[in-house]
């Protein structure tokens, strides 16, 4: 995906945004029949992404983001393809502050072979791979990810700040 990415980077800059229009239009054609194209459409998901759509308030928010949140386009997506296609101006060897990653080894939009690169990549970083999680798993682990972030916090009790 990066690699077609980065091959037609020009035309998707170029065509991003009647493509996020495009696609917006056509969720907004479907909010009609959002719940049963969305259910169908999960049986195509990895085991993890049909763990978190199982759970009734998560359905509900996804639901509502994202056909409330296509309603000006969708553009998102073909934001985030150029941003996989190019540089991002600076080196990941340079991050100073720890960084944790998690990974579902059944994620079809992000390999697990690109965060073990991330990871080996960052200095001061650790990798959690989920097994039989997909690219929504982590929305299950949400407390732990969080916790996780805020032991990592710096204590403002104990920081100088910053002249």
């Amino acid at each position: 995906m990066i690699r077609l990415a980065q091959r037609f980077q020009r035309a998707i800059q170029l065509l991003r945004a009647p493509m996020g229009s495009a696609a917006g239009g056509l969720i907004q054609v479907l909010r009609p029949v959002a719940l049963p194209t969305f259910s169908l459409t999960v049986r195509a998901f990895p085991e993890g992404d049909r763990a978190v759509f199982n759970t009734p308030e998560m359905r509900e928010m996804f639901l509502d983001d994202i056909t409330h949140g296509s309603s000006r386009g969708l553009h998102s997506v073909f934001f985030d393809i150029l941003l996989f296609s190019k540089p991002w101006g600076f080196d990941l060897a340079d991050i100073s502050v720890p960084i944790r990653f998690w990974q579902g080894d059944a994620d079809p939009i992000v390999p697990v072979d690109h965060a073990v690169r991330m990871a080996e990549l960052v200095p001061d970083s650790e990798l959690e791979i989920r097994h039989a999680e997909s690219h929504l798993g982590g929305l299950m682990i949400a407390d732990d990810v969080l916790g996780t972030l805020l032991d990592l916090w710096p204590d403002p009790v104990h920081t100088r700040p910053v002249h």
